[in-house]
């Protein structure tokens, strides 16, 4: 059977479930990627979150910092830069470049912008571009970007649905049926706050689909036990970051078995690499506890 992209898009996400993927009861899941546009609404985000979300953190608005830079950034132009402050101050110039007559460049400071016990200033205050750095700032400080969307989603929410990344540096995951719900929830809600777009493609239970479904466990496993292994040999983990990486070995562990259960398929040689990291983890967290003592 033919797999159908779809782009999926609630009207009313609050109220409308989605079981495509589910109904075929060919389907292990979906493969899924998004174009992200411009900016996400929180309070639309949150008018749309299901109670079934609850376990899901919502993103968070910039910090103060990252909404100066946004707006200062905004006004930057083929001839005018911004430039740190080279004091202590957290904030910005915006540099004029200009040709004279010989075609040496010259450059003017037009306005310097910068953050003072939570308050942003500028200085000359008068200047035509005090406005406009100012109404930035205040937008961005309450408009979640398409870069926090896509952090927040690969951060967050990929994570809750048992995602597995199926391209080097991401971009395409995917999702197992039994996690679909819950992402075309979130989907919903997004779709609401935002003109953000993503697609789901139903993953059919073929052989291929499964042999790169386990790949990429495969790939995901090695990748995870590799940088734990180099952190343990360069000796710089402590107690407390060594326990942090037990719970994520614990975690990839049941992963790896709600995937064997999915995919009807044993994995004992990953299964025997993480339990060996773990026994790993557990003799450096105890040599950890007595040095610590």
């Amino acid at each position: 059977m033919p797999m159908k992209q779809m782009d999926i898009d609630f009207d009313k996400p609050t109220t409308v479930i989605v079981t495509v993927p589910d109904a075929d009861p060919n389907s292990v899941g979906a493969f899924v990627w998004w174009a992200l546009s411009g900016p996400l609404s929180l309070e639309k985000l949150k008018e749309a979150w299901s109670p079934e979300l609850q376990d899901i953190t919502l993103p968070e608005p910039p910090g103060s910092s990252t909404a100066l830079r946004r707006a200062v950034l905004e006004q930057q132009s083929k001839r005018r830069l911004a430039r740190p402050l080279a004091d202590d101050r957290t904030g910005y110039a915006l540099v004029d470049e200009t040709n004279d007559a010989e075609k040496a460049l010259a450059y003017s400071v037009e306005v310097q912008v910068w953050l003072e016990d939570g308050k942003l200033l500028v200085k000359p205050e008068t200047h035509a571009l005090a406005d406009p750095l100012r109404v930035a700032y205040e937008r961005h400080l309450h408009t979640i970007g398409a870069d926090d969307t896509r952090h927040w989603l690969s951060s967050v929410v990929l994570p809750r649905v048992l995602h597995l990344r199926l391209r080097e540096g991401g971009g395409v995951y995917f999702v197992p049926n039994t996690y679909i719900r819950i992402f075309r929830l979130v989907v919903g809600a997004i779709k609401h706050a935002s003109a953000h777009r993503i697609f789901a493609v139903p993953a059919q239970k073929s052989e291929d689909a499964v042999e790169g479904i386990l790949e990429s466990i495969q790939s995901e496993t090695a990748q995870e036990v590799e940088r734990m292994k180099k952190e343990l040999q360069d000796g710089d983990l402590g107690v407390r970051a060594i326990t942090s990486r037990l719970v994520k070995i614990e975690e990839q562990i049941r992963k790896t078995g709600k995937y064997e259960e999915l995919l009807g398929r044993k994995q004992p040689n990953i299964q025997k690499v993480l339990e060996e990291m773990k026994a790993h983890l557990v003799e450096a967290q105890i040599r950890a506890e007595a040095e610590a003592a």
